[in-house]
This record gives structure tokens, sequence and C-alpha cells, in this order.
């Protein structure tokens, strides 16, 4: 843009198109916003209908945190049906957290060792599953409101029914409005610093090494380790696949350091018998 054009550009314009620009950059197709979106239609409906249909403050209050769990402080990926698994599985483990925290609600005591044991088995069971670490936030405090709203135990059926009014909404809700994609952004960084890496080769094997390719990857590189690093959740428990990704992000990163010394000037690069090999490795990458 010019210098002309920018003075007869409205300032409103120059805001708006960089504050979409900022949002555009943080929340990468926009599933922050939507979720967003979604839990303010969703979170006021369910305590709207509690409030209105039922007499009991329990309910009310069960169906609105348990809409703001389940809407935004869990989210799992994976196919529909892995999806629709974990999520009835957080609604039935959340369901015996709040029969066991009332329960010990009104006994300080009980209340505390129980939260301590809930609190290590919840997070213990983060390191073994990345859909348990996924659930943990949410999980916790579906333990944690019952217990420190002390109730005698007759409370336990309005808080499991504003419970269940929260999953009928909100698990359709997740499942069926701007669903979150199957994949997640760590196989999608790793999926495309190893297409850079492939290119890259392949432009050395052909014998015309080209600068900007080493640098898209080391971009793609850069992206791959923030990604890495900023997961909430980042695939490190003792699951196969998790073991897997968390390995693979380690020797992406060690496969795309060597494949940039092959942009280094050398004689044996130029051998009948090293040439079809990384013509093969570029094949392999891709």
């Amino acid at each position: 843009m010019t210098e002309t054009e920018t003075r007869d550009t409205p300032v409103h314009q120059l805001s708006w198109s960089g504050m979409t620009a900022w949002v555009r950059a943080k929340d990468p197709g926009g599933l922050a916003v939507k979720r967003s979106v979604r839990a303010a239609v969703v979170v006021p409906l369910v305590f709207g209908l509690t409030h209105v249909l039922f007499a009991d403050a329990q309910i009310s209050l069960f169906g609105a945190f348990g809409s703001f769990s389940l809407l935004l402080l869990v989210s799992f990926p994976g196919r529909p049906r892995t999806c629709l698994l974990s999520y009835v599985g957080l609604f039935v483990l959340g369901s015996c957290f709040i029969a066991l925290g009332t329960f010990v609600s009104t006994h300080k005591v009980a209340a505390i060792a129980t939260m301590a044991l809930v609190g290590f088995g919840v997070l213990f069971a983060g390191i073994v599953s990345p859909q348990a670490a996924s659930a943990s936030t949410a999980a916790l405090l579906v333990f944690v409101l019952p217990v420190a709203v002390a109730q005698p135990v007759a409370a336990v059926g309005p808080r499991l029914l504003g419970w269940t009014i929260a999953g009928a909404f909100c698990i359709p809700a997740c499942l069926l409005i701007w669903p979150a994609p199957w994949h997640d952004d760590l196989r999608r960084h790793l999926s495309a610093t190893m297409s850079a890496v492939g290119r890259l080769v392949s432009s050395v094997a052909e014998g015309r090494p080209d600068p900007e390719l080493q640098t898209a990857v080391n971009s793609e590189l850069s992206q791959l380790r923030d990604q890495f690093a900023g997961t909430p959740y980042p695939p490190t428990g003792a699951v196969t696949g998790a073991v897997a990704v968390a390995k693979l992000v380690g020797r992406v990163e060690w496969v795309a350091n060597n494949a940039g010394l092959l942009n280094d000037e050398s004689a044996s690069l130029d051998l009948s018998s090293v040439r079809p090999v990384i013509e093969a490795v570029a094949d392999t990458l891709r």
C-alpha cells in the first residue's frame, strides 16, 4: 500500500483489517472464536431453561457450570465416534464426581482427603492418556464445585439433573455445531515440515539448490517447535500413539537439520552413486 493510499484509507478500516489479521494469526481456522460463540449461546440457554423450569437453585447451578466445563474447558480431537465416547466417558465420570463430592461436602476432613485423592488421580491419568489430560480441567471443576458448595446428600439428585441437562445440550452441540477437526495442529505442522524438507532435498537431487526452500524449511521447523511447546496437553503420555508423535517431533528436527547440510558445496554430491540416494530420500519424505 502506497503512502497516498494509506492517507486515503479510513482509520477504522485500517484498524479493522489489522484486528482481523491479528485474530487470524492467533486463531487459525477460527476454532477459539467458534467455541466462544457456541458457548455464548448454549450456556445462557441451559441456565435459562433450568431457572424457569425448576425451582431448585442446585439444578441451575450445575446446569450452567456443567455447560461451561463441557463447552470451554475440554475439546477432544479425533473421529466423531472417538469424540462421542470421550464426552460420554467424561459425563459418566462427572456424575460419579458430583455424587461423591456432595456426599463428603458436609465433612471437612473427608472433603479435604477426597479432594487430594481425586486431584492426584485425575492429574496422574493425564500422564497416561492424552484424552484424560484434555479432560482433566473439566473433570476437576465438576468435582470441586459440589465439594465447595456444601449441601446434604439429598442435593445429589438435583445436581445430577442439572449436570444431565448440561450434557444433553452441550455434547450434541460439541459434536454437531462447528466440531473440532479430527486432526490436531501438531500433526499438521509435522506434515507441513516434512513436505518442505522433501522439496528441499528434491531441489538438491536435481542439482538446483534453492535458498528460499531452506528458508521455508526453517520457518516450518520454527512453527513446529512453537506448536509443540505451546500445546496445552502435548502428546507425552504412555499411549503408543502419543509416544510416537512426541518422538517424531525430535526426529523431524534431526532430518530437517541434516537436509540443510546438503546445500553445502561438496564434490560428493555429484557422484553417480550419491545422487540416486538423495532422490530416494526425497521420494520417501514426500
